[in-house]
């Protein structure tokens, strides 16, 4: 049973960018680099959420930097361990950069995560996997007793933001696409598998 007298603290971060400059700073100073001065701040919180504007794939040897001025990204799948590291628990794939990379990046990105004990969600190698919601358990600290509080996450992507074929099909990688009767769908059918749904 849930212990409905036990206080939860989430977090939530906006867009996190591994490309460009930023890409460029973290191979030499630390993947971890950016996040130094906060990294208390995003793990002082019993979930922290995070929008990852970047797909993951290939290294510093295989990856190929994205240049300034430009406005398709990627990142060093290395990556995926700093941001765990800082407290980091659950990503939203669901935005305009998560194909930049093509069926490619979306893959790697999946793969990556898990890898790290990332959870990620609104992005799949087909429609289905894209709607699916992450789900991140919390074990209560106070009450021993009480049971893990599950909280569910959905994230979805604007059409208006990316082309057609950057849309999650039945026969499609991509992002999940926000559509309200999807999005109703989606809550009825996880409503009760989570504790707590975040969209």
């Amino acid at each position: 049973i849930v212990d409905k007298s036990e206080t939860f603290t989430l977090n939530f971060v906006g867009d996190i960018l591994a490309a460009r400059a930023v890409e460029l700073t973290m191979r030499k100073q630390g993947y971890d680099y950016p996040f130094r001065k906060m990294k208390d701040l995003l793990a002082d919180a019993d979930m922290t959420f995070a929008n990852l504007e970047t797909p993951l794939i290939g290294d510093k040897t295989t990856g190929r930097t994205t240049p300034g001025g430009t406005t398709v990204f990627r990142g060093d799948t290395a990556f995926a361990q700093a941001l765990k590291d800082v407290g980091i628990d659950v990503v939203s794939l669901a935005n305009n950069h998560m194909k930049d990379q093509g069926l490619k990046g979306i893959a790697s990105t999946l793969e990556t995560l898990p890898k790290v004990g990332l959870l990620g969600a609104g992005a799949g190698l087909n429609l289905a996997q894209a709607r699916q919601m992450a789900v991140f358990t919390i074990v209560p600290e106070t009450n021993v007793e009480a049971a893990p509080v599950k909280i569910g996450v959905l994230a979805y992507n604007d059409a208006d933001v990316v082309p057609s074929s950057y849309h999650a099909t039945d026969s499609q990688a991509g992002t999940n696409i926000m559509d309200v009767v999807r999005l109703r769908e989606d809550v009825t059918t996880n409503r009760n598998a989570a504790d707590a749904l975040i969209v």
